[in-house]
């Protein structure tokens, strides 16, 4: 019934050409099954309407039309991904808890550069976006550094790593960026000027990213080295064709 009523909504303010349908977070090969099946549910009562999934197994083949691995799990399996899209399906990928040690992500004690390169990367494997987790899930213990340890008897306790749960903060009048969030939005401003590139002159974009960036766990942590390559990139738009 919900699907049937999200359906007509969706079809009476006109929003079929802007809507994704998320069904359900993470799933994981023990219940690949049950995930299946619930896809084929809100395939049948909302045709039509893409499936959008935050998604780490690719063997779920035909389940979302478009997948949304970590990007670590999006390089380790990344032929599989691939063959998916190979097929038509979109690629996208996305950060929240994981992926920790020498991944990009953009949590509070990573370098700013991170945040910066994640827009990189999309570029560097031209996937189709990325999704955020995490922009204001603000909760009391949030103006930590660290994660503070678990309470005895409470399993639940918030055991997130430190930014994990935003981007943006509580302000008196408003929401408050962050150094992070406008780091992150200055590299997808670079990723625009990527695609840019790539359409335009592959193998100069090539040469631009090979400057920054090999990877999701492989770029330069030298911020004269990234700004080299930025303004290398910037050149490489600027030259007459």
């Amino acid at each position: 019934a919900i699907c049937r009523q999200l359906g007509e909504e969706i079809e009476a303010n006109g929003w079929r050409d802007r809507w994704l349908q998320h069904v359900a977070d993470e799933p994981t090969p023990l219940c690949s099954a049950e995930y299946r099946i619930l896809c084929g549910i809100v395939r049948k009562l909302m045709p039509g309407i893409p499936i959008m999934d935050a998604i780490q197994d690719p063997k779920l083949v035909g389940s979302v039309d478009m997948w949304c691995p970590q990007v670590q799990e999006y390089e380790r399996d990344r032929e599989a991904y691939e063959a998916v899209r190979a097929q038509g399906d979109k690629i996208w990928c996305y950060t929240c808890c994981f992926p920790g040690g020498p991944w990009l992500n953009r949590l509070l004690d990573q370098e700013l550069l991170r945040p910066v390169l994640i827009g990189w990367g999309v570029a560097l494997y031209k996937l189709d976006g990325f999704l955020h987790w995490g922009l204001n899930w603000w909760q009391d213990d949030c103006r930590k550094v660290t994660s503070p340890p678990r309470p005895k008897g409470k399993p639940n306790a918030n055991r997130l790593p430190p930014g994990d749960t935003h981007v943006i903060y509580p302000g008196a009048e408003g929401p408050l960026s962050s150094l992070r969030f406008e780091a992150h939005r200055e590299g997808f401003e670079d990723h625009e000027l990527l695609r840019r590139l790539q359409k335009e002159n592959p193998r100069a974009a090539a040469a631009v990213l090979r400057k920054a960036i090999r990877g999701f766990g492989d770029y330069t942590r030298d911020l004269r080295r990234f700004r080299a390559a930025r303004k290398a990139l910037l050149e490489s738009l600027s030259q007459p064709r």
